[in-house]
């Protein structure tokens, strides 16, 4: 973990009113926001904070319909004309990431980041809510409502 990005997240953690942060062993970070699990954590190249959430898994029979599955993917184009994110599929995991410079020294700039992986996270698992998946992924791995936070705005 970086200085800039302990900084950062502090600096995040104080304008939202949640305290200190804490960090994991690998030095990322969680935040719920919207009933949505961010992880924030430093890109390899240590210049950016990257703000990561795993929208889900596409189900055998999503992933053989070819038309929703293009509708889905094709959301990520449409993305970049509103939202700062980009949707990848790894594996068969749909992500929502993005990534703040560090020399932004932007706080209002790193809040509408995560609004947007938000947004499109959201807006994902609209297009796939016929299909059973947990809205958030870091619920399910830690039941300890006392390394979760919450933002609100």
């Amino acid at each position: 973990m970086t200085q800039e990005f302990r900084q950062t997240v502090t600096a995040l953690w104080q304008l939202a009113e949640l305290g200190a942060p804490r960090f994991s062993p690998d030095g990322s970070t969680s935040l719920n926001f919207d009933d949505v699990d961010l992880l924030l954590s430093v890109s390899p190249n240590e210049q950016e904070l990257l703000v990561t959430t795993d929208v889900g898994p596409l189900s055998g029979s999503l992933a053989a319909d070819a038309d929703r599955l293009q509708k889905i993917l094709g959301l990520s184009f449409a993305f970049l004309a509103t939202h700062d994110v980009l949707v990848t599929l790894e594996g068969d995991r749909l992500i929502v990431s993005g990534s703040y410079p560090f020399h932004a020294q932007d706080i209002g700039q790193l809040s509408d980041l995560l609004s947007d992986v938000v947004s499109a996270t959201q807006t994902l698992l609209g297009q796939m809510d016929h299909f059973p998946m947990p809205l958030s992924t870091a619920s399910r791995d830690n039941d300890d409502a006392e390394t979760m936070m919450i933002f609100q705005p």
